[in-house]
């Protein structure tokens, strides 16, 4: 049998070597889409955050104009390559039963409720997770930015938000729910949910990226 030369062997063992890193760097990428493709898009953004403000029109508006007043870079960001965030330019707020609510610039919103605040992006859930658009660093500055301003004490929760994702964050805390009046008075759930095509996490068209 001819002998391998070394300087070959050691190439075979170069090409293998390579062949496993490249096999293993497919296996992570594909694992990654998967997860990705796993993952909840939404509509919409929402952050809640608890707060500590007075709810009226005035401190609320104080408490939003303080907490992005040195933000001009990030809301423009935002607005420009965002793919739902061009309208809006101030804060127009108004009361609803208790609840301060509003819109402001780049696609933002508010609801202020007794103990918690809910603080909203129009933009789907990926362009804060990964840099593909070029805002998540902006909309993660702006979160955490309006959620200190309020006094959340460093507590923030920013999650895909739809009907879809309320539903699959409910059955996952609480069960699964009733599908009927009738059950529901029986016990058979927790909560109640009428979705004629869909079992919950799939209740709703998710949106697109």
């Amino acid at each position: 049998m001819r002998s391998i030369h070394p300087l070959q062997q050691t190439a075979a063992a170069s090409l293998v070597s390579k062949s496993s890193l490249s096999l293993s760097a497919a296996a992570a990428a594909e694992r990654s889409r998967s997860a990705a493709e796993r993952r909840p898009v939404g509509t919409h953004i929402d952050c809640f955050f608890p707060h500590a403000v007075e709810r009226t029109l005035e401190a609320v508006r104080a408490r939003l104009d303080a907490a992005v007043s040195k933000l001009g870079d990030e809301l423009a960001a935002i607005r420009n390559r965002g793919r739902f965030s061009a309208a809006g330019e101030g804060w127009s707020l108004w009361e609803d039963e208790g609840t301060i609510t509003g819109e402001g610039p780049s696609g933002l919103s508010i609801s202020v409720y007794p103990a918690v605040a809910e603080f909203t992006s129009v933009e789907r859930f990926g362009a804060v997770e990964r840099p593909d658009q070029g805002i998540h660093t902006a909309l993660r500055r702006v979160f955490e930015a309006v959620a200190a301003g309020f006094g959340a004490g460093g507590r923030l929760a920013v999650a895909a938000g739809g009907f879809a994702e309320v539903c699959e964050c409910l059955e996952s805390a609480i069960g699964p729910p009733a599908r009927s009046w009738e059950a529901l008075e029986a016990g058979a759930g927790s909560w109640y949910l009428i979705a004629p095509d869909a079992e919950p996490g799939a209740t709703a068209d998710r949106g697109g990226m």
